[in-house]
């Protein structure tokens, strides 16, 4: 009796964990043995394995942080089971195995949720009982040695509560209580991941890195590219190549909770290969983005060496000032350009190879005198053909110092600029001509006592130009003009440029304003001359023994200590030019059907001459003939001694 007794109360014991809600709880480590002899079949239905006719139950409470959960029944006596793991009593099956492990014993591995308590169930196989081991194995992300597989698509939600911080610190932020996962590309070419909200208690700023192995080379960092103060980051990536990334929390205060985890890859090309598809940057740290596979576009580098492909960017300006551009943080030798114009149209405005190499060899430009609004154009691409990951980091300095009289900057003979007056605000010297206002400032120093003329030609809106003698706050004016009758600066409405010619003294620095009529705002080139902007070239007395073709032109400018150069075409004999001071022409001697300029001329062979016109104010006004001459050239149109010839039109080059 005694017996019977103690056999019912041990058969009520075995099966306690009979069905889920009494279910065994087990820790990590090897449990058991258990014996499922006496139990009975419960629901719901077994999804894998066969011959089911008892099963028992088991739970694991994970920790907060979540990780790579595994369940097996190694070691079991029964040589034969099978193992089912649910998330929840009648909840959702995370998995089912009869023989993946040793022999024909069971084993589930999957990436399980913090603080979440998981049931397993375990039968033997074709019917049979026995006795069994039920172990739980866990690896935790908190270190990149349990970093948990991520796939692509919507992965967690994960919880960094009670996680530590890695080492070493976040690149471009403060990170604190990291988890990291891994995720293998199954195509080459761009992988996207980002971080989100999963819910109520979720964290709300994340740091992301992503590195290439375990203590390897880090090829990525952000802080707020995604939604809010998430994180996101792009990438290239190889086919079958494992990618480790660390989220965490931003800032040194603790902030733990929940978050998802966003993967996402294809197959694609370089997207901005070319000027027209380039990738718009924002204010700060941009990318990582790659130049792997690039193509190499026009036009040719100015520096850097053994380019082979490149990328592009783009940039529009918000403030007044200066812009930098650099790619520190990228994963190789970078070289870095930047344009303005359109694609069509790119001006060059800096090319940098290296910062300071070896220490540094990213790449930085800086553009001065920047204005809201405007588009410049960045291209990258790496030293003798380096590819890889690149950052892009943009700054802006708020400078702006030429607005008043006190802060003109210097400007030289010849072409300055590109300037503009978009930032600026009205002087409290009132202008005396075209309702100036918005102006900016510019001082001169001349280095010759001659007229001198300053104009804006080839401006883009209309200007207003003054110059003055004396210094800020005792000014005198010396001219001032809205619109330019004459020259190449008297262009149409809307955009006439302005031109002031003045009288100025060797050694005497001068002050230019430029504004815009009615203060209309637009950018504009400053140009200097000597004289008074009126010099021209023109063909003044055509050839009367002349043959098709022949012709000559020329180049330069026709101004006081600049050069002029004519260049004969259509010749076929010997070219020699001549040139002659004056304005009379007389026909020359041996061929009556030709006039050439008077006595004093200088025959120089050759079919180009250059006229260098001193920087000497005598010289302004002063006519000089010229004429080209083709000698024993076919056909000829007259003899000169007896030689077949051919000439040209004569043209006046008059110095202004």
């Amino acid at each position: 009796m005694a017996v019977a007794v103690a056999a019912s109360l041990s058969s009520f014991t075995l099966r306690a964990q009979d069905e889920c809600a009494t279910a065994t709880p087990i820790v990590l480590g090897v449990n058991g043995p258990f014996d499922s002899t006496g139990s009975t079949l419960s629901a719901p239905a077994w999804t894998c394995g066969s011959g089911a006719a008892g099963d028992v139950w088991y739970s694991f409470t994970m920790p907060s942080i979540g990780g790579l959960l595994t369940i097996d029944t190694e070691g079991s006596v029964m040589s034969d089971t099978v193992l089912e793991v649910f998330d929840a009593c009648g909840g959702t099956l995370v998995g089912c195995d009869d023989d993946s492990g040793t022999g024909f014993l069971s084993s589930l591995s999957f990436t399980a949720a913090g603080g979440v308590t998981y049931f397993a169930r375990v039968h033997g196989w074709g019917g049979s009982f026995g006795v069994h081991n039920v172990n739980v194995g866990l690896v935790s992300p908190d270190e990149c040695s349990g970093a948990i597989p991520v796939i692509a698509g919507v992965n967690g939600p994960f919880s960094n509560v009670g996680a530590t911080t890695s080492a070493p610190g976040a690149a471009c932020s403060t990170i604190n209580s990291d988890l990291w996962f891994v995720f293998t590309a199954s195509v080459t070419g761009q992988m996207t991941v980002f971080s989100d909200t999963a819910g109520a208690g979720s964290i709300t700023d994340t740091v992301m890195e992503v590195w290439d192995s375990c203590g390897g080379t880090l090829l990525a960092c952000d802080d707020d590219g995604g939604t809010g103060l998430y994180s996101q980051i792009v990438l290239p990536i190889t086919q079958g190549t494992s990618y480790f990334i660390r989220c965490g929390d931003f800032g040194t205060a603790v902030n733990q909770g929940l978050f998802n985890l966003t993967v996402s890859e294809s197959a694609v090309g370089i997207q901005n290969e070319e000027c027209v598809s380039a990738v718009a940057l924002a204010l700060g740290a941009n990318g990582p983005s790659s130049n792997t596979g690039a193509t190499l576009s026009l036009p040719s580098w100015p520096c850097g060496f053994g380019i082979n492909g490149d990328v592009w960017y783009s940039y529009t300006t918000t403030v007044c000032g200066d812009l930098v551009i650099d790619t520190l943080g990228s994963s190789f030798d970078t070289v870095l350009e930047v344009f303005t114009g359109g694609c069509g149209a790119l001006v060059s405005v800096g090319c940098n190879d290296d910062i300071s190499f070896p220490s540094f060899p990213e790449s930085s430009v800086t553009v001065n005198g920047v204005a809201p609004g405007q588009q410049y154009l960045v291209r990258v691409a790496g030293y003798n053909g380096a590819n890889g990951s690149i950052n892009l980091n943009v700054a802006e300095t708020v400078v702006f110092v030429n607005d008043d009289c006190a802060g003109a900057i210097p400007v030289a003979l010849g072409m300055n600029g590109p300037f503009n007056n978009l930032c600026a605000t009205n002087s409290p010297e009132t202008w005396p001509c075209g309702l100036g206002g918005n102006d900016v400032w510019f001082s001169f120093q001349a280095n010759l006592t001659a007229p001198h003329t300053f104009r804006t030609c080839g401006g883009n809106y209309d200007s207003v130009i003054q110059l003055f003698d004396g210094a800020c706050g005792t000014l005198v004016s010396l001219g001032c003009n809205d619109d330019s009758s004459v020259g190449p600066c008297s262009t149409p409405l809307p955009n006439r440029q302005s031109s002031v010619t003045a009288s100025l003294t060797n050694g005497v620095t001068y002050l230019v304003r430029v504004g815009g009529f009615n203060g209309l705002r637009g950018s504009f080139p400053l140009e200097i001359l000597l004289g008074n902007g009126a010099g021209s070239i023109t063909m003044t007395t055509p050839s009367l023994c002349t043959v098709a073709g022949l012709d000559l032109s020329f180049a330069g400018s026709p101004t006081i200590g600049s050069s002029v150069t004519s260049t004969m075409s259509g010749h076929t004999g010997i070219p020699f030019s001549i040139l002659t001071l004056g304005t009379s022409v007389a026909p020359f001697p041996t061929c009556p059907c030709v006039t050439f300029a008077g006595p004093g001329a200088n025959w120089v062979f050759g079919s180009a001459l250059t006229l260098t016109v001193p920087a000497d104010a005598s010289f302004l006004g002063l006519p000089v003939q010229a004429q080209g001459v083709d000698l024993l050239g076919t056909p000829a149109a007259c003899n000169d001694f007896g030689l077949a010839s051919a000439f040209t039109d004569i043209y006046t080059i008059l110095i202004n």
